[in-house]
């Protein structure tokens, strides 16, 4: 009999990260009736957590990850109505983030935050399909404008992206 010492943990361990995310998804499901649900993916507590209070003051539901595999995961399993997805995470960037929600046929509205201001970053992020973004420090009054903009454009108003800067 061959010996699984390391596989067993790997999968038990996986198994368990399953059912923990899924119960969190539930939960997501039942606490967030009626209300516009919001992924925040940054990997600075202090961000999530300010994002986190400031969204929740205003009416919506709102679930936090810190990194693109954990933000890929509620996706894969949950239903959102937009993702505030910062640039930078220790995983991946946020365009790769957005390329495989995009890949998967995930047309959820997606702002980008970034501290990063090249014109290059921003258009490749733009073509992959994001609906917005701002730039590092965000203004809360302005990200609340974005949110609601991006939701509109969703459910069929035509608006386009805010020209680059």
């Amino acid at each position: 009999m061959e010996k699984e010492s390391g596989s067993q943990p790997s999968h038990f361990s996986d198994v368990k990260l399953q059912q923990a995310t899924q119960k969190i998804r539930d939960q997501i499901r039942e606490e967030s009736k009626g209300k516009l649900k919001i992924l925040v993916v940054d990997d600075y507590p202090l961000a999530r957590s300010m994002y986190e209070e400031f969204l929740e003051s205003k009416g919506f539901s709102v679930i936090t990850a810190s990194t693109g595999e954990e933000a890929l995961s509620f996706l894969k399993g949950g239903s959102f109505d937009l993702v505030l997805l910062d640039y930078r995470l220790p995983d991946m960037d946020g365009v790769q983030v957005l390329r495989i929600l995009r890949k998967n046929s995930k047309e959820i509205p997606v702002i980008m935050i970034t501290s990063n201001n090249l014109k290059d970053t921003i258009e490749q992020a733009v073509t992959e399909g994001i609906s917005s973004y701002l730039l590092k420090p965000v203004q809360m009054n302005l990200l609340l404008e974005r949110i609601q903009q991006a939701v509109k454009k969703e459910s069929g108003a035509q608006e386009e992206p805010p020209p680059l800067v």
